[in-house]
Order: structure tokens, then sequence, then C-alpha cells
């Protein structure tokens, strides 16, 4: 038996100079299309159904954003907080997310392909349901987290794969005795 070729995530293509440049008039017009975006409070977004496209989100602060249904394609979050968040059934391509706070994040039912969670804490995020095509997790904390049947097919190393070791026990039912039991 020969192993299949492993694909890793492709990364995301960047903002168009041109458009990130742009006046503050036109950047409002469009603000999740080819947009950068740093130490900016987006707490709180309200954003069902929108469309971010070739946007790059630098230390920005994202709590509890909401865009369900939505669609992210060629985005880069590094060092946000993008906890309590909701990407509920919304399709992520090309997507990385860098050193970012991730905490109780909802993808139920997402369709990831090409995403690389990468130092995330992922901690009580969950993710049943979720689809996965070249999606990695590397040198994440993965505790608590829910619904692990929708990681399968993604990508992880040794470290991260025995982090993944409770959540996969307890999504699976099962229950650890102590020696002394």
């Amino acid at each position: 038996m020969t192993a299949r070729p492993t694909r890793r995530p492709l990364p995301p293509r960047a903002p168009e100079p041109d458009r990130v440049e742009d006046s503050d008039d036109e950047q409002e017009a469009a603000p999740w299309l080819d947009a950068a975006h740093t130490d900016a409070d987006l707490a709180n977004q309200q954003l069902r159904g929108e469309e971010l496209r070739r946007c790059a989100f630098t230390r920005c602060r994202m709590t509890g954003l909401q865009l369900p249904e939505g669609s992210l394609s060629d985005v880069r979050f590094v060092d946000c907080r993008v906890d309590l968040a909701s990407l509920r059934w919304a399709t992520l391509e090309r997507v990385h997310f860098q050193g970012c706070v991730l905490r109780e994040l909802d993808l139920v039912e997402a369709q990831l392909q090409d995403v690389l969670f990468e130092d995330c804490d992922l901690r009580l995020a969950e993710v049943g349901g979720m689809r996965c095509s070249r999606v990695e997790l590397r040198g994440c904390e993965v505790e608590g987290l829910g619904g692990v049947d929708g990681l399968r097919g993604a990508l992880v190393r040794w470290p991260d794969a025995v982090a993944l070791l409770g959540p996969l026990v307890a999504g699976a039912g099962l229950v650890v005795l102590d020696d002394e039991d």
C-alpha cells in the first residue's frame, strides 16, 4: 500500500496594493475587499452572509464577530482576537490564522479549503460537521475542542496529534480509567 501524497494548504493571496492604499471613503465603501486592517477594533461586527476577499487583519480585536453563512477567501489573520466568533456555515478558502486567539470559535458545518491554523488558541472551539480539504493545524491549543469529527482529513504533526488525544477520546465517548479503578 502506498501512502497518498500530503498536500499542504495553499497560502492566501495578498490584497491588491493599489486598493489597500485607496482613500478612506473607498475603504469604508468596501472594507472587506482588498483591505488591510491593523490594530482595528472590529468586535461584535454583524456580517451575516458577507464576503471577505483578499484581506489582511493584524492585531485586530474581533471578539464576538458574527459571520455565519459568510465567505472568506484569501484572508490572513495575524495576532488577532477572534474569540467567541461565529463562522457557522461559512466557506473559508485560502485562509491563514497565525498566533490568533480563537477560543470558543464556532465553525459548525463550515467548509474549509486551504486553511492553516498556526500557533492558535482553539480551546473550546466547535468544529462539528466541518468539512476539510487541505486544512492544517500546527502548534495549536485544542483543549475542549468540540465535534472533532469535523477535523476528518486535516493535517497535524505528532505533537498536535497528541494534544488532540483528549478531545478525540471525549468525542468518541470513551471513559478513561485510572490504574487504581
